[in-house]
């Protein structure tokens, strides 16, 4: 490894480092995901390091297979972080908020583009790579019918925006906020504190009620609240009681 590559890889450390300190203070509740990532790539590093190594001690195919190996692990961990600064840091100061889906098929295709480039590089022959590919595609997508099934639904709700991140939905008597999108589910979050996962094919087939929604009009929103009433009161009272009292709520 040459002079040039310690101080790439130290301004890459340097940016990765800024890169996740950025991440952990805007969004400090996914610090487990920032810091896992930040440390695979400062394993790549010290794996390249180790490969310098062994060079030094006349080990050079040891020392190269070594050094190709953690390479590609600073890559993918370095692809990995900038998706998040893309779509967890940049993309929301713009005001635009990508659901999870989104992001993790971006990040996908450049692992793919970064290993063909590599593959490509390594004097492989794409064209019957990709022949090869389609045999073994066509037999994971028969194994796999219900990942799959709900891999394309997921896809299909981002392509139509049927149902958004932040809409208020009721799903086989299940209501509740959209929280996320992802690749085999849907996460709806309940005014009971709890969070629902729903496979994208099961929302894809069945009947999706969205609350307060309606086109060309603003948002609006509904809650029933159940309490007991002697039958003896007059139904004026109730209504007055009631109206008082969510008067009293909104100035409280």
């Amino acid at each position: 490894m040459e002079k040039a590559d310690f101080t790439a890889l130290a301004w890459l450390a340097l940016i990765a480092l800024v890169a996740t300190g950025a991440l952990l203070r805007v969004r400090p509740h996914e610090r487990f995901t920032f810091l896992n990532t930040l440390w695979l790539f400062f394993l790549g590093i010290a794996g390249q390091a180790t490969a310098v190594a062994l060079l030094a001690l006349d080990l050079p195919r040891a020392s190269g297979t070594v050094h190709t190996v953690f390479r590609i692990l600073t890559t993918v961990a370095l692809i990995r972080l900038f998706g998040f600064v893309l779509f967890r840091l940049l993309l929301p100061l713009a005001g635009k908020r990508p659901t999870r889906i989104v992001e993790d098929l971006a990040i996908v295709l450049a692992y793919v583009g970064y290993g063909l480039v590599q593959l490509r590089g390594a004097g492989v022959d794409l064209g019957s790579l990709v022949t090869t590919s389609a045999i073994l595609t066509a037999v994971i997508a028969f194994a796999m019918q219900d990942t799959l099934g709900n891999l394309l639904g997921g896809l299909a709700i981002q392509i139509d925006n049927t149902v958004q991140v932040g809409d208020w939905v009721s799903v086989d008597g299940v209501s509740g906020q959209v929280r996320d999108i992802r690749w085999r589910s849907t996460l709806i979050e309940t005014r009971n504190w709890e969070t629902v996962v729903i496979p994208n094919s099961q929302i894809m087939k069945g009947r999706v009620a969205i609350l307060g929604k309606r086109e060309g009009q603003p948002l609006q929103s509904r809650r029933s609240l159940r309490f007991m009433v002697d039958p003896q009161v007059p139904p004026a009272r109730v209504i007055a009681t009631a109206t008082a009292s969510r008067y009293q709520a909104k100035t409280a």
